[in-house]
C-alpha cells in the first residue's frame, strides 16, 4: 500500500540521519579521548546540521501521521499512534518492513543516547582534571622581587604560566 511505502521511506530517511548523528557521537568520543578540541568542534557542527535536517523530517513524519490518523481514525490522539498500530491496520508487504524499521530506529536512538551520556561523562571528567591541574599550578606560581647590581627592582615569576582570569 502506498501509505505504508511512504511511511517506510520517511523512517529510512530518519534512520540515515540518526546513523550520521551516531557516527558524529563516535567521532566526538575519539576527540574527547585524544583531547582534540578542533575535531570535537567539527563533529559538533556536523551533528548540529544533521539535527536540523532531522527536525524537518520528523516534522513531516508528524504531519503525515496526523493526516493518516485523521483519514483512517486509528486512534483518538495522534500522539498515541504507533507504527505497530498502523501496520496492523493495513495488509501490505511493507507491514513487516515497517516494524523492522521502527525497531532498528529505536535501537539506534538508544545507542545514541547511551553514547552521548558517556561522552558527557568523559567531558566532565576532563574538565574536572584540568580544573584540578590549574588550581594546583596557580598555587605554585609566586612573584619574587629583588634588586639588580644597579639597584633596580627585578621581578620574575617562578614557574611562569599564563592564566585566563575569566575562567
Amino acid at each position: 500500500m502506498e501509505i505504508l511505502k511512504q511511511l517506510h521511506n520517511i523512517l529510512k530517511e530518519e534512520t540515515a540521519l540518526y546513523t550520521g548523528i551516531y557516527n558524529c557521537e563516535e567521532a566526538k568520543s575519539d576527540a574527547i579521548i585524544e583531547k582534540d578540541g578542533r575535531m570535537l568542534e567539527t563533529q559538533s557542527v556536523k551533528q548540529e546540521s544533521l539535527l536540523k535536517s532531522l527536525s524537518i523530517v520528523e516534522t513531516s513524519r508528524a504531519e503525515f501521521l496526523e493526516e493518516l490518523n485523521r483519514e483512517y481514525c486509528i486512534t483518538q490522539n495522534t500522539a498515541d499512534l504507533t507504527i505497530s498500530m498502523i501496520a496492523s491496520r493495513f495488509d501490505s508487504d511493507y507491514r513487516e518492513m515497517l516494524l523492522d524499521d521502527a525497531e532498528n530506529l529505536k535501537g539506534l536512538i538508544l545507542k545514541i543516547q547511551s553514547l552521548s551520556e558517556t561522552n558527557m561523562k568523559m567531558m566532565n571528567d576532563n574538565l574536572r582534571f584540568f580544573n584540578m591541574l590549574l588550581s594546583d599550578l596557580k598555587g605554585k606560581v609566586s612573584l619574587k622581587t629583588g634588586y639588580t647590581s644597579r639597584a633596580v627592582e627585578e621581578k620574575s615569576i617562578d614557574n611562569p604560566m599564563i592564566f585566563n582570569t575569566m575562567a
